[in-house]
C-alpha cells in the first residue's frame, strides 16, 4: 500500500526548528516547474543524488496557502518527485490558522489521506495570520469575545494552541514526519514584524509534537532583489518566480536530512550509484 508524504513548511532533525544563515545564489535549473522524472542528460549534483521514481515509492502531500497553489508549491512538488516521492499538492487561497470560519485547515487535513502509510506532511501557512483570531463557540465562552484582537495578550496562547493541535493531528494520524515551513520574509516592515511573531509561535508549537519540525525559509535579510530581479511581487508579500526559486533552493537543503525514505524501490538507483 502506498505511503504518503505531506510537507509543512518548517523544521529540524528532531522536533524543533532548522535555521539557515547562508544566502545562496539563484539556481536557474530550479526555475523549471517540471514534475516529470529526471532527464537523461547530465543532471545536477543534487539531482544525481536523488533516487529515481519507481513503483512502490511513497507519496508526498504539500499543503498550504496560495503560495503552494502557485510557483513555490510547484517547485517544491517537482523536487520531491525528483527525490523519489509521488506528490500531490493542495494550495488554498487565504488559508491559515486565524480564520477557520473561512478555511478550516483541520477540516482540510481531515479530508486528505494521512495515516500510518504517510511518510511525511509538508505544510506552509502563516502569512495570512497576522490579524484577529476568529473564535469557535467554545473559545468564545473561554475568552469572552467573538474575536481575539492581534494586540490581545492572549493571542499568542490561542495561536500556539491551534498550531499544536494542527501539527499534532498529522502525527497522531500516523505520519512519520510533519515538516512545517515557517513563513517567508516579507518586504513590508509592519507585516514582517508580525511574521517574526508567528514564526516563533509555530516553531514552539512544533516542539510540542512527536513528529513535527519547523524549518526556516529565511535568507533575504532585508534585501529583496538579486541581479536586478525582484524577489517579491508588487504587494511585497507574495514571491516572484525568482524569489520562490531562491527561497526554495536554500530551504530544500535544510529539509533533505529530515525527509523519510521514499521507499525501498525508489532507493535502489541511488544505492547502485554509490557502489564503487
Amino acid at each position: 500500500m502506498l505511503g504518503l508524504l505531506t510537507v509543512l513548511l518548517a523544521g529540524s532533525a528532531c522536533s524543533g526548528a532548522v535555521d539557515g544563515r547562508r544566502d545562496e545564489a539563484i539556481q536557474p535549473a530550479l526555475l523549471t516547474v517540471n514534475t516529470q522524472p529526471l532527464a537523461t542528460s547530465a543532471p545536477s549534483s543534487a539531482d544525481a543524488a536523488a533516487p529515481q521514481a519507481l513503483p512502490g515509492k511513497k507519496q508526498a502531500l504539500v499543503v498550504g496557502s496560495s503560495s503552494i497553489k502557485s510557483t513555490f508549491g510547484k517547485i517544491i512538488a517537482a523536487d520531491l518527485e525528483r527525490w523519489g516521492f509521488e506528490v500531490s499538492r493542495h494550495g488554498i487561497v487565504a488559508a491559515g490558522l486565524a480564520r477557520p470560519d473561512l478555511f478550516d485547515l483541520h477540516q482540510i487535513l481531515d479530508d486528505l489521506p494521512i495515516d500510518s502509510q504517510t511518510a511525511a506532511v509538508v505544510l506552509y501557512v502563516g502569512v495570512n495570520d497576522g490579524q484577529a483570531l476568529w473564535l469557535y463557540p467554545d473559545e468564545q465562552d473561554e475568552f469572552g469575545v467573538r474575536r481575539l484582537a492581534w494586540h490581545d495578550p492572549r493571542w499568542d496562547e490561542l495561536y500556539t494552541r491551534r498550531a499544536v493541535a494542527l501539527f499534532r493531528s498529522v502525527c497522531e494520524r500516523g505520519a512519520e514526519r510533519a515538516i512545517v515551513l515557517l513563513p517567508i520574509e516579507i518586504e513590508k516592515p509592519s507585516l514582517e514584524r508580525k511574521m517574526k511573531r508567528i514564526r516563533r509561535l509555530q516553531a514552539q508549537a512544533a516542539q510540542e509534537t512527536s513528529c513535527a519540525v519547523a524549518v526556516s525559509t529565511a535568507g533575504e535579510r532585508g534585501h529583496f532583489s538579486r541581479a536586478g530581479k525582484a524577489l517579491r511581487r508588487r504587494d511585497g508579500v507574495h514571491m516572484s518566480i525568482p524569489g520562490a526559486q531562491l527561497v526554495w533552493s536554500r530551504t530544500w537543503q535544510r529539509i533533505q536530512p529530515l525527509l523519510p525514505s521514499p521507499g525501498p524501490a525508489a532507493l535502489i538507483p541511488r544505492l547502485a550509484e554509490e557502489e564503487p
